[in-house]
Order: structure tokens, then sequence, then C-alpha cells
């Protein structure tokens, strides 16, 4: 078939999440394992070391792609594999939520909180405490919406937020 072998495509039968990269290769995120499918060779490269439930895919704009997990906290991908995020806290949370935005910083969604890293990195701020982020979007302005299980759809720009309907919330952090 053109597309391989459909057993051999999928790492497990529960895939959670999937994404095309820019190369058109498909990652795939699952409930006990995770790979990728390339394009270029019809088979399937599983991800060994991520070993957890994948929670959300996102590629940034260099290309590179990010898998959060159930336990195992956040990974990118480098040369082929999956590299574990410089911050081993992580793992305590479910990673549900994760995006890039355009100064390189990377935010990510938890079940418990958001946190944003620096361009280097490095822990710059945690906000809103005992909230779930399901969802994060950085629009082509730079503006960073999440989607949320408490507060609902937030805005957030320039270290405010404001709730879709327009309340101003203040930063926990």
């Amino acid at each position: 078939s053109p597309l391989g072998d459909a057993r051999s495509s999928v790492p497990e039968n529960r895939a959670t999440w999937i994404l095309e990269d820019r190369a058109g290769d498909v990652w795939i995120g699952s409930n006990r394992a995770s790979g990728r499918w390339s394009r270029a060779r019809p088979e399937t490269t599983r991800l060994e070391n991520l070993g957890s439930s994948v929670q959300s895919i996102v590629e940034d704009p260099t290309g590179r792609v990010w898998m959060g997990t159930v336990d195992q906290g956040l990974f990118y991908s480098r040369d082929g594999s999956m590299v574990p995020f410089p911050d081993p806290t992580l793992k305590t949370e479910i990673i549900r939520s994760i995006a890039i935005d355009l100064e390189g910083q990377v935010w990510v969604g938890s079940n418990v909180r958001l946190r944003r890293y620096g361009a280097d990195w490095k822990l710059r701020e945690t906000y809103f405490e005992n909230v779930q982020f399901n969802a994060l979007l950085v629009d082509s302005h730079g503006i960073l919406w999440a989607a949320t299980h408490k507060l609902g759809l937030l805005r957030i720009e320039k270290n405010q937020a404001a709730a879709l309907a327009g309340t101003e919330l203040p930063f926990v952090t």
C-alpha cells in the first residue's frame, strides 16, 4: 500500500494526538508509546524514551516538535529523537498544551497551571494556580489564547490576561 503497513504505522491502537510537521512526517502520540511516520520512508519510528501517555503535540516555528505527557514531563525533537525538557518539575503535572510564541518563549499549560519559559528555556513565571489549561495558541499577532477549565477562554498579551468577556484577571506568580 502507498501508506505502508497499517499495522506498523501506529505505535499502539489508542492514538491520542497526531501532527503533520513541515516535512510531511506524521507524529503520533498514544497512551503508552509514540512514533513518527516518515513520508520519505513509509515506516514508523517508535519514540521509546517517552514511556507515557502523550497529551499534546505541537511544532514550533523552527520545525522542532514538542510533546507533553501525563507523568514524564515535556519533550522536544532533536536529531530524530525526543529529548526531555530541562525542567524535571514538569513530571509532576499533566502537560495538556504547549505553545511557542514569536519571541521563542515556551508556554506550557498543565492540569494545574500555566508556565512561561524564556527563549533560554529557564522558567520566567507561573500563572493561574489550580486552573487546568486545555489548549494554547499563539496567533499571528503574538497574542496567546488559552482554553481553560475554570476561566473559559483567555487572551494573554503583554502580561495582561482578559477573559473572553473582557474581564481583566490578575496574574498569579
